[in-house]
Order: structure tokens, then sequence, then C-alpha cells
């Protein structure tokens, strides 16, 4: 139980590290500077090691009570501020904020022109 409890929260680390170190030591092995044999198969392994590591990870970090999930939307519910409602439009402004004025034209009727 002490490993155990040494190991929660490590295993995925380890799994990171150790495929890191085989592929370090394959790539000196393709550029031979060093020649240590490392299967193929362990890579698979590792693999599958770090992605259980990972989804037990995962699980574990998500899995909620009832209680918490119920906590959690009050907690939300409690922000939730409604706006405040828009001001009245006046009529005699635009959308910019200019405010239109109104000006007296003189109409004058033209003579028709005949040549």
């Amino acid at each position: 139980m002490t490993f155990l409890s040494f190991a929660e929260g490590k295993k995925t680390y380890a799994a990171v590290l150790a495929g890191v170190a085989l592929g370090v030591l394959q790539g000196l092995a393709q550029s031979n500077i060093v020649h240590v044999p490392v299967p193929g198969w362990l890579d698979w392994i590792l693999m599958f090691l770090g992605l259980g590591a990972a989804r037990h990870a995962i699980q574990s970090q998500t899995a909620k009570t009832t209680d918490d999930v119920v906590a959690l939307v009050r907690a939300i519910l409690v922000d939730i501020t409604i706006p405040a409602p828009p001001k009245p439009i006046d009529p005699n402004t635009d959308s910019t904020g200019a405010t239109v004025r109104t000006t007296p034209v003189e109409v004058h009727e033209l003579q028709p022109i005949t040549s």
C-alpha cells in the first residue's frame, strides 16, 4: 500500500519518461552511436500503459457526486445577472447619437419654361 500511495499521480509521468528514454535509445541505435536493441513491442506496451494511466487520472478527476453537481449549478445560478432594461429611444436621435433638427424650408413654384 505504501508504494501505491507513492505512485499516485506519477504513473503517467513514469510511462512518458520510459517512452522518451526508449526513443532516445532507438535514435542513438539508428544513428550508429550506441547499439542497444530495443524491441518494437515495448513501444506498444508503454503506449497503452500511458493511455491507461491518463484515463484513470481523468476518471478520478471528473467523478463527481450528485451533491457536487448540484452545488456547481447553484453557484452558477447565483452569478446570473439580469441586464438593465434598455433606455427608451428618442425619436429625434439616430443610432449614432446625433440629434436630428428640423429647418424651415421655403418653397416657390417655378414658372414653366417655354421655348
